[in-house]
């Protein structure tokens, strides 16, 4: 199901819900004949269930943390997460440390899962002076 809203920088707030796409389409148009200042109004829609397929599947949304020092496995933490991410990804890394976000039915199946993910570019990446800040913050 999807909710539409419109949505407008010459009114404040935004009128609906509308369910049905026709409805909204009308209603945008009547707004844009009855404002003069309403060219901007649009149809903004959203799913207000966007984890809908993977819980229904018996999914969870698992964070997992990675900790290394030398290449050596120092630490590794798989964790729920809500909420969860828009889509599954090696979410960070700076050096020793790397994240991820993955869709599972167990933490076993949740490392399985990073793994398609251990080679693509992270969402976040830091610089090396970043990362000498995290570091000396966990120094201290």
């Amino acid at each position: 199901m999807i909710i539409r809203f419109i949505d407008s920088e010459s009114f404040d707030g935004m009128y609906g819900p509308f369910l049905d796409e026709a409805l909204a389409e009308r209603v945008l148009k009547i707004i844009r004949m009855a404002a003069t200042d309403a060219e901007d109004a649009e149809i903004v829609s959203f799913d207000p269930d966007p984890w809908k397929e993977q819980i229904g599947a018996g999914l969870l949304p698992f964070v997992i943390s990675i900790e290394s020092l030398n290449g050596r496995l120092i630490d590794k933490k798989v964790e729920l997460l809500w909420p969860p991410r828009n889509k599954e990804c090696k979410i960070l890394e700076r050096e020793g440390y790397v994240q991820y976000f993955v869709w599972a039915k167990t933490q076993t199946e949740a490392i399985q899962r990073m793994m398609a993910f251990s080679h693509e570019e992270p969402v976040q990446k830091y610089t090396d002076a970043e990362t000498a800040a995290f570091e000396e913050a966990a120094i201290s």
